[in-house]
């Protein structure tokens, strides 16, 4: 980087930095996502005792506020006596993805007899493993915690385990037996499984799921390519000054040689070339090497647009086919002889070869340049031709930019390629190249 300015490279990194560290510390404190459950929430509840399974326990479940309180007396009559609420997240069996989800907090109170223990599920179904109709089937990640009074306890999902008795139950193949919880389903609360008979109540103040918008290693990798795409910035920059100043520093010798090999100049001494197409009359390649690069000297050292016109007629093989060389002799005169009619005598008609004609037009903008080649086109399709034939053209505009002639020769010609596959007689233009796009 030391064709920067040190002052500025070292502003940039603080700006870096402060943006690195605002964005973990982001991260860290907020770009929170809450799933929240208390007795204000939409979300279908359930309460259930083991007198659905043949138990004689009852309970009875009530709202004060926004808190639920559950009460159940739990009587003798059932192997594991038990009370449980149930939230359903989602009415069908689609779930929620909880899988990026960090923890669960839970603010509750658990009154009655020892042991004040809670059990809390998160259900998920997964076909490979679950029927709709058998709740008994969705997969339980299951975690034990105590409830304090006024206290929120947080209950970190990793920390989750399939319920032993489910995977020996249903005989689950290793590869689904592991915790799941991209489509939770269910949440629940449970008394323990040694609940003591009497009666209990639990007070849910309120449950939160929380997790980040944004985790931790997604952000981390962020600002790695932050960072990344920083350093190749500052390598682009210097990489492009070198190419600047080795664009700069070409000689004029170097351009004459290149443009030559444009212009397909096997005999770089000229003198004695003809200098007019014998046929059409205009100047040939070799005609116009000398003004075509003073011209392009003098675009780049004023700025004044230069533009290039490549025309062919188009089908002029089926002319030769059809009427014979003749014919196609006096139509490509006929073509030059109207070409000279409309340009100004500034510009240069050159027979570029065969039926290929270019028009360089000294400080004439790109817009202008496209409006003379659309009059020429408009034109030429509507004279009269030799044996009535009807004839059109194609055109492709640029204007030089700060490359050198052979690039500009080169994008005229592809957008002439360009005309050609949208089907002929109409003009394609391919603008100037900056030098920074040359870069």
């Amino acid at each position: 980087m030391a064709t920067h300015s040190g002052n500025a490279i070292r502003w940039y990194l603080i700006w870096l930095l402060a943006i690195s560290i605002s964005l973990m510390g982001l991260q860290y404190f907020g770009l929170n996502r809450v799933i929240r459950i208390d007795a204000k929430s939409r979300n279908a509840i359930r309460l259930m005792d083991d007198s659905a399974s043949g138990g004689r326990s009852t309970s009875v479940i009530s709202r004060d506020g926004s808190r639920f309180i559950l009460d159940a007396d739990l009587k003798p009559g059932f192997a594991w006596p038990y009370m449980q609420l149930e939230v359903r997240f989602t009415r069908n069996t689609k779930g929620i993805d909880l899988s990026k989800f960090n923890e669960i907090r839970i603010k509750a109170e658990h009154q009655g007899p020892a042991p004040h223990k809670l059990r809390v599920f998160l259900r998920n179904f997964d076909p490979a493993y679950a029927d709709p109709l058998e709740l008994n089937t969705w997969k339980p990640n299951e975690a034990v915690f105590v409830p304090f009074p006024g206290e929120e306890v947080r209950l970190p999902l990793r920390n989750f385990a399939v319920s032993n008795w489910w995977r020996n139950d249903f005989q689950v193949p290793i590869d689904q037996a592991g915790m799941d919880l991209r489509h939770a389903v269910l949440l629940q609360i449970n008394t323990p499984d040694n609940a003591q008979l009497g009666h209990h109540r639990i007070i849910i103040d309120h449950i939160e799921i929380w997790g980040k918008w944004v985790s931790r290693e997604q952000m981390a990798i962020g600002v790695l390519f932050l960072w990344i795409g920083s350093a190749l910035f500052f390598l682009l920059m210097d990489l492009r000054q070198l190419r600047r100043s080795l664009q700069r520093s070409r000689n004029r010798e170097k351009q004459l040689k290149q443009l030559s090999q444009t212009l397909e100049i096997e005999n770089r001494t000229i003198g004695d070339m003809a200098r007019r197409d014998p046929l059409t009359g205009v100047r040939n390649r070799a005609g116009i090497l000398d003004e075509l690069f003073q011209e392009c000297e003098d675009a780049h050292r004023t700025g004044h647009p230069l533009a290039l016109i490549f025309m062919d007629i188009d089908h002029f093989k089926l002319v030769n086919d059809r009427h014979g060389h003749a014919v196609g002799d006096e139509v490509l005169r006929e073509f030059a002889r109207n070409l000279e009619m409309l340009t100004r005598r500034s510009d240069y008609l050159i027979r570029w070869g065969g039926e290929e004609f270019v028009l360089i037009c000294p400080e004439t903008s790109l817009e202008d340049a496209v409006k003379l080649a659309e009059k020429a086109r408009k034109h030429l399709e509507q004279i009269q031709w030799p044996m009535g034939i009807a004839l059109t053209a194609s055109f492709g505009v640029t204007v030089l930019g700060d490359d050198p002639i052979q690039k500009g020769l080169e994008r005229a010609d592809a957008a002439l390629y360009d005309a050609k596959n949208a089907g002929r007689n109409c003009v394609k233009t391919s603008p100037a190249l900056s030098g920074e796009q040359m870069q």
